[in-house]
């Protein structure tokens, strides 16, 4: 930002989702590219909270059950991450999937979704992995050791810092977190 501010040096390009690069799709599975994680009792029911059109000028607000939002998701890798945005290191080497939504339980307006987030990690081996049908790789299958891991965690960030998306620092830092990992030999 100082650099833009200062120095009048364009910012990076926006990593905001659109319709137009095909990162915000319908709600249907197989267009956000989900994957199929019913086995470890995660399942995409397609469902989120309906969005209308409301006039706040008036007292109480009146909404226009004719007039619904075009509701969008963004859409995700092979992993269930998404795929748009600033992807992090730990989002572009992950260990888990990292979900922007969590579905409601019953009582609570369930079974809609809602942007409370879950953390769903890989299993270390592939035998684990086949034990319980996860279709994601393991742990194992993606990683051949931890230096392995940490080399490619200091790669996304130092990619991150050449896009002009994170400081030097910012990746000693993220370095040191792939450094302190415990769930990789």
């Amino acid at each position: 930002m100082v650099d833009w501010l200062a120095r009048s040096v364009e910012p990076p390009a926006s990593q905001y989702p659109s319709l137009a690069k095909g990162f915000a799709t319908s709600a249907a599975q197989s267009a956000v590219g989900f994957p199929n994680l019913t086995s470890i009792g995660v399942e995409y029911n397609e469902k989120f909270n309906f969005l209308y059109l409301t006039d706040y000028s008036t007292v109480p607000p009146t909404v226009d059950i004719w007039k619904q939002y075009d509701v969008r998701m963004l859409t995700t890798d092979v992993d269930g991450n998404d795929l748009v945005g600033v992807r992090t290191p730990d989002v572009a080497v992950p260990l888990a999937t990292m979900l922007s939504w969590n579905e409601r339980i019953a009582g609570f307006a369930g079974p809609d979704i809602t942007t409370s987030s879950s953390y769903l990690p890989f299993a270390a081996t592939a035998a684990a992995r086949a034990a319980t049908g996860d279709p994601r790789l393991s742990l194992a299958e993606r990683y051949i050791s931890k230096a392995d891991y940490v080399a490619k965690v200091t790669a996304a960030a130092n990619a991150l810092k050449d896009a002009r998306l994170m400081l030097s620092e910012d990746v000693t830092w993220w370095t040191e977190k792939a450094q302190a990992v415990t769930v990789l030999p």
